[in-house]
């Protein structure tokens, strides 16, 4: 439930990302060298966006909020701008965050 990032040079942990309620299905980093984030999806149906440097939880995207049904968040990516998260379901849906207004449904 819990994701941990290593110094990929001395294999040292170097940060325990813990929120998630079940499996962690996905991370992605980032893209812009001026941010500092990792998302992840997981089974308890959030995304979640936590700070790379302190290892604090940001924004959580619940998809529960916007669907009756209950699913799993298997996949998710950061647009290159960083502004805006995609997250894939279970169910086979997919929904674009906007990382700054928390409004899904937009496009970039």
């Amino acid at each position: 439930n819990n994701v941990r990032v290593w110094n990929a040079f001395d294999g040292k942990q170097i940060l325990e990302l813990k929120g998630h309620t079940s499996v962690v299905n996905s991370i992605a980093f980032s893209p812009r060298q001026d941010s500092y984030h990792i998302a992840s999806g997981s089974d308890d149906g959030t995304t979640r966006m936590w700070d790379s440097i302190s290892g604090k939880e940001e924004d959580r995207f619940d998809r529960s909020d916007n669907s009756s049904l209950p699913c799993c968040c298997l996949a998710v990516s950061i647009c290159p701008n960083g502004y805006f998260v995609a997250s894939g379901y279970d169910d086979g849906g997919v929904l674009l965050w906007n990382a700054m207004t928390k409004n899904t449904g937009v496009t970039p």
